[in-house]
């Protein structure tokens, strides 16, 4: 094999620097869209969470005007002041019916009696039985005693009983003066007030049935008393989440076409490694992530030949102070790159365009898979021995030549981004990519 130059070597530790840069880049953009899943995710679970709040606040305000037992609550904390109110003010309309009543009763007794009537009656009729008999009959017209006695014993039974009927007449006058007189109290004490209370005690009945009603439904497991309007309550709670619906389907949508990007870019730096692995052999896919070092000591001389650095690699780390050099490599390198890229420019393009042709045949390979459903393609190690002859750039279409064109550049310009970045940190991205290669679905 043709020993290759110092500057040749360079460049393709360059190239692998570079592809590494690409695809940490590529990793770079990974976490962007990882970040842009989180937070799709993040709006989805609020949307969630809007939802379940939404539909415990509308239950909570069903319960609250609608449930069988807060409005059981309701009418018994209704109720208690208003029997309150309603026992206040029939006590002292029940003290004042009872003395009435005992009144009249007592005043009923008294201008019932037939006793009174029955003592005129006789105290009467013997006082005008004498009087008519000693003083009329006999000294005013001189009848014998037998004759002046019957007709004084008729005379005074006739004026004792119309005595005794206006007296009896008198006591019925009274009798319905007191009557009357306790009538107008009784309205105006008992049937009024009475009358006033009468709504409070609709109010009550009321209340008292709806309880009872309400109880009923307890009784048979109902939650609500009015089924029409927690349905209404309900319908609103599909419309809130039909109107979350939209956003939570494009945040939705976003996931997917971001998790498609991610695949797609896992793929994509798949095929750099394993094309840079082909054409850059020059140092072992495990020493990827000390090509800093390895670059740093040959290109100041620290080691003449790629064995020799890769030795000192070994030493340090043994040493395990491969970290601390790694570093130290990569602020030497960050000073020098460009000038190297200056210096090493034809080089570097011949080591880009090597990856970048490699991966335009890749899509073209891949193109003519779906095409002719999966024929045979020719040897890649075939096309691997044309990858820098003219004769095979020429025969590229000017679409594929700008895509190789556009690949050189990202990776120059991938390699100026990545210019302070560590390549122990660039081989984690890679890491990254391929581990996310082996998690897609087929």
């Amino acid at each position: 094999m043709e020993e290759r130059s110092k500057e040749e070597i360079l460049s393709d530790l360059y190239a692998i620097r570079a592809a590494m840069s690409l695809i940490s880049q590529k990793t770079d953009v990974t976490r962007s869209e990882e970040r842009g899943i989180a937070s799709s995710n993040d709006k989805i679970k609020k949307s969630d969470a809007a939802i379940v709040k939404h539909r415990a606040e509308s239950m909570q305000e069903a319960e609250k005007q609608y449930g069988v037992a807060t409005r059981l609550r309701e009418i018994e904390k209704r109720m208690e002041p208003l029997e309150r109110e309603i026992a206040e003010k029939e006590e002292p309309i029940k003290k004042e019916k009872a003395e009435i009543v005992d009144i009249r009763e007592w005043c009923d007794k008294k201008y019932s009696r037939k006793f009174p009537l029955v003592i005129c009656f006789l105290l009467a009729a013997v006082c005008f039985t004498l009087v008519m008999t000693l003083l009329v009959m006999r000294l005013a017209l001189g009848l014998p005693y037998g004759t002046a006695t019957g007709y004084g014993i008729l005379s005074g039974c006739g004026i004792s009983f119309v005595i005794t009927v206006i007296y009896a007449l008198i006591r019925r006058s009274k009798k319905l003066k007191w009557q009357q007189r306790w009538n107008d109290r009784y309205s105006r004490n008992v049937t009024e007030p009475m009358s006033n209370l009468q709504p409070l005690k609709d109010e009550f009945e009321k209340l008292e049935q709806e309880k009872n009603q309400l109880l009923l439904l307890q009784k048979k497991g109902a939650l609500y008393f009015d089924d029409e309007a927690v349905e209404k309550i309900r319908e609103g709670q599909k419309q809130y989440a039909a109107s979350l619906a939209p956003s939570k389907k494009a945040e939705t949508q976003a996931i997917a076409e971001r998790q498609i990007k991610i695949n797609q870019i896992a793929k994509e730096s798949q095929e750099i490694i394993e094309n840079a692995q082909k054409l850059y052999p020059v140092i072992d896919f495990r020493d990827w992530e000390n090509v800093d070092l390895i670059i740093f000591y040959y290109e100041t001389g620290r080691a003449d030949t790629m064995k020799e650095a890769l030795q000192q690699v070994d030493r340090q780390r043994q040493n395990e102070t491969l970290v601390k050099a790694v570093g130290m490599a990569t602020e030497m390198i960050a000073k020098t790159i460009q000038q190297s890229v200056g210096s090493l420019e034809k080089t570097l393009d011949n080591s880009f365009r090597k990856l970048s042709v490699q991966l335009e045949f890749q899509h073209q390979t891949s193109l003519e898979e779906v095409s002719k459903l999966g024929a045979k393609l020719e040897a890649q190690n075939d096309r691997l021995e044309k990858l820098n002859e003219q004769a095979e750039e020429l025969r590229l279409s000017a679409e594929a030549q700008a895509r190789i064109q556009a690949t050189n550049q990202a990776m120059t310009n991938a390699l100026l981004d990545k210019i302070n970045v560590s390549s122990t940190q660039l081989a984690y991205d890679m890491d990254k990519q391929l581990k996310l290669v082996h998690h897609i679905p087929v």
